[in-house]
C-alpha cells in the first residue's frame, strides 16, 4: 500500500542500521556488574570473566552471571545489544528511555545510558521483558 493511499494520523516507520562498537558492549557489561543499576533485583554473580586491562588500567568485564529468583542468567555483550535492540524497536514500558538509548548509539557516547536505561537494557537482553520496576 502506498503511503500517500493512508490517512494523515497513519505512521511511517523507520529501519535504521546503527553500530556500536564491542569495547562499548562490554563496557556496559561491566557495568551492569559494578554499579548499583541492577543490584537491586540481583541476588549475587558469579563467573565474572574479565578482559586485558583498558586504557585506564581497569580489566572491564566482559561476561558474567547473575542470579535472580533462584535462577541462573548469563549476561554478555549478547545480552546487551539484544537488549539494546529490544527496547529501539519498540519494546513496552521503555519509551521513557528509548531516546536516552538511541542517541547514545547514533553518537556513540555511553553517556546518555544512566543506570535506569542500563537496567532496562539488561532486563530486556536477559527475560525478553521488563520485569522488574
Amino acid at each position: 500500500m502506498n503511503i500517500t493511499d493512508q490517512a494523515p494520523t497513519a505512521t511511517a516507520q523507520f529501519r535504521a542500521l546503527l553500530e556500536l562498537p564491542v569495547s562499548d558492549l562490554i563496557q556496559l557489561v561491566n557495568q551492569a556488574l559494578e554499579t548499583p543499576a541492577i543490584a537491586y533485583w540481583v541476588d549475587g554473580a558469579r563467573n565474572i570473566k574479565r578482559g586485558p586491562k583498558d586504557e585506564f588500567g581497569h580489566p572491564n568485564c566482559f561476561e558474567f552471571n547473575l542470579e535472580a529468583d533462584g535462577q541462573i542468567y548469563q549476561v554478555n555483550v549478547n545480552t546487551i545489544r539484544d537488549g539494546i535492540q529490544a527496547i529501539l524497536s519498540g519494546f513496552a514500558n521503555t519509551a521513557h528511555v528509548k531516546g536516552y538509548i538511541l542517541k547514545a548509539v547514533a553518537d556513540q557516547d555511553l553517556s546518555y545510558i544512566d543506570g535506569e536505561a542500563l537496567d532496562m537494557i539488561v532486563q530486556a537482553g536477559v527475560f525478553g521483558i521488563i520485569t522488574y520496576s
